[in-house]
């Protein structure tokens, strides 16, 4: 017995080892086999962890893309005119407190705010102490807004997070 299934009509495809090569690319076989999916009428979605200011402009370009997943499926942007149409984020009154308290912590911290992300400045310096590759340390350093306190900006501005990452930096006995 043989199972009819329906047509594809959306692919949601992560960004990094997935629509981009290791270099940050699209290759040509990639970008023909959107152009083949999107002329059978497949709506391509890219889904990712990075906030919508950090989608590689490559990205936007592809054929049949129109709709972007980011921050980890807290936001739902509309890419032709960076639209959110949809956001499940935290509201100020409850990560506020959080980031007080995480502030006391040595850690380094990002929050992403309507696709863009945010870090304390007090965190600047310090990036290139984490335990992380060059290449995500450099993304930091070009990516972020830095800010004398970050709770504070998030309160005045009234403004949501859809997205928080947390780093800790090494101790002196090498443990986080």
């Amino acid at each position: 017995m043989s199972q009819t299934f329906p047509p594809v009509r959306l692919a949601a495809l992560d960004l990094d080892g997935t629509l981009l090569n290791h270099e940050g690319q699209v290759t040509p076989r990639t970008r023909a086999a959107l152009q083949a999916a999107s002329d059978r009428g497949v709506v391509i979605v890219p889904t990712t962890g990075r906030p919508l200011g950090n989608l590689p402009p490559v990205v936007a370009q592809l054929p049949g893309v129109r709709y972007a997943i980011t921050s980890n499926g807290a936001a739902v942007y509309h890419l032709p005119d960076r639209l959110c149409i949809h956001e499940s984020a935290m509201e100020p009154a409850l990560v506020c407190p959080i980031i007080e308290e995480l502030q006391k912590k040595s850690i380094h911290m990002d929050a992403f705010i309507n696709g863009d992300g945010f870090s304390q400045r007090s965190c600047e310096g310090k990036i290139d102490c984490l335990d992380m590759p060059t290449s995500i340390k450099r993304y930091i350093h070009r990516t972020r807004t830095f800010t004398d306190d970050l709770a504070a900006y998030i309160r005045v501005h009234n403004l949501n997070v859809q997205k928080m990452t947390l780093n800790f930096y090494p101790q002196e006995d090498g443990t986080f």
